[in-house]
């Protein structure tokens, strides 16, 4: 599996705004011409690491949002190690703030 399909997973989740870098946007894959943003993927065993900006409110916890967008991770790659990163809340309603739920994500870029 690609990078690329580890974010269209994880953009799945209505409460992902978008991906993100992390604080120094280390969390990416670097392929031949392209980068993918928010998903560090490398060889088994090696842990995945995804970072992700959330709509907020939510009606569940943060801590709940990264265990389902952990699992729809393991949903493509099969079992593995996933720390998903919480970097930011996009409050609804607030210029910038989140899409619409349902409303599609941006393509990757």
């Amino acid at each position: 599996m690609t990078p690329e399909q580890v974010a269209e997973a994880v953009l799945s989740h209505p409460a992902v705004v978008r991906m993100d870098g992390g604080p120094f946007g280390t969390v990416a894959s670097h392929l031949p011409g392209r980068r993918v943003t928010g998903v560090r993927l490398g060889e088994p065993p090696e842990t995945v690491e995804v970072a992700v900006v959330a709509r907020w409110p939510w009606p569940v916890p943060l801590p709940a949002v990264a265990d389902e967008i952990a699992a729809a991770v393991r949903g493509v790659l099969g079992e593995r190690e996933v720390a998903v990163t919480v970097v930011d809340v996009e409050v609804a309603g607030e210029p910038g703030g989140a899409r619409p739920a349902g409303t599609p994500a941006p393509p990757l870029a």
